[in-house]
């Protein structure tokens, strides 16, 4: 069947996007090492390890595309389908970590700028509720199906939960990432906005910034929309994603690298692991 293969448009993008956040550590540590010649602090640590969990995702992709990720499910060879569905798992598990370790280093940042008890509980909170909720939305991707390998092969025999139940709680995970976002976003502003020494340019500049973080913020969790791709898989009548669509979404909008499987209800031959 002749298909349109994305697979170097998904590498292209997603490596591309890697080593932008490569670039971005890079010059973190060497500005830190220049600016005042201290250690690296644990939030450095932290931001180096998501770094590195992205990179592997990434690397776990470049081989997905050689299985055919990036076509038609009906363009990809019939047994490689499972193998993509495994890969997926591993990229959306790997996509949560990296997201979830990247806010933690941006709140041990604060915590070592900001002052105060409830701003401290406040990022507290957040690290420790960020880690429950969007680890037991990982967890949740290897363990709705019994056997487990039913979630990557859906033409395994067994059983799995109801089609709702994991995007429902994967939308709601991603919406409290998001919640702790704008968190992250507004703290610092208290910290800017007592700085007597910026000028009102530089306070303007910073506010500009604070208002595109804003917009960005709430797109992860609604990003799953801007891939509808029909499939005649089990006689489907509604709009699906193509196959690997999740791995997909995870690899290319980073900061859903985020967030979470919100194309699983769009797909019911892959997540749902209903018998196609």
């Amino acid at each position: 069947m002749e298909s349109e293969d994305r697979g170097s448009e998904i590498l292209a993008i997603t490596w591309t996007l890697t080593g932008l956040a490569a670039l971005f550590v890079i010059v973190r540590i060497v500005w830190k090492f220049r600016s005042n010649k201290t250690k690296l602090w644990w939030d450095d640590h932290v931001c180096s390890l998501s770094w590195f969990v992205l990179k592997t995702s990434t690397f776990i992709i470049t081989i997905a595309t050689s299985k055919g990720l990036g076509k038609h499910v009906q363009a990809i060879p019939e047994e490689n389908l499972p193998a993509i569905g495994l890969i997926g798992n591993f990229i959306g598990t790997l996509s949560i970590l990296a997201s979830v370790w990247s806010k933690t280093s941006f709140a041990l940042t604060l915590l070592h700028l900001l002052s105060g008890r409830w701003t401290k509980d406040l990022l507290w909170l957040g690290i420790a509720t960020i880690h429950v909720f969007l680890i037991v939305n990982a967890l949740f991707m290897w363990i709705r199906c019994s056997p487990a390998a039913k979630t990557w092969d859906v033409y395994m025999k067994g059983t799995c939960w109801d089609n709702q139940v994991y995007p429902q709680y994967a939308m709601f995970a991603a919406g409290y990432s998001a919640a702790v976002d704008f968190i992250l976003v507004l703290l610092p502003l208290a910290l800017f906005y007592q700085l007597q020494m910026l000028h009102w340019k530089e306070r303007l500049g910073i506010s500009l910034a604070i208002i595109v973080a804003f917009l960005y913020v709430p797109l992860p969790p609604f990003s799953h929309l801007e891939m509808p791709i029909t499939t005649p898989l089990a006689n489907q009548q509604q709009p699906t994603s193509s196959s690997g669509a999740g791995a997909v979404k995870k690899a290319t909008v980073i900061s859903g690298l985020t967030s979470s499987d919100f194309t699983c209800k769009h797909h019911p031959s892959f997540y749902s692991n209903r018998p196609v």
